[in-house]
């Protein structure tokens, strides 16, 4: 669910490809109405990714993953 960068929406920063693994979370999330908007990025520090997702996001809400978080 990718949507337009300044509607309401949670910002999930992907590092290398890890958005496989939380396929769940992203149903869920689907399925509970919450929009979100995946940020691609080839690698990175989940911490510091988080926090730039959700400065990134209106709702100011954003989630990190790498492949071992």
């Amino acid at each position: 669910m990718n949507g337009n960068y300044s509607a309401p929406a949670i910002a999930i920063a992907v590092i290398d490809g890890c958005d496989g693994l939380w396929r769940e979370v992203l149903l869920g999330i689907e399925e509970e109405g919450i929009p979100f908007r995946l940020q691609h990025h080839p690698a990175g520090e989940v911490v510091d990714s988080a926090w730039q997702a959700a400065r990134s996001s209106p709702l100011l809400v954003g989630i990190a993953c790498d492949r071992h978080t």
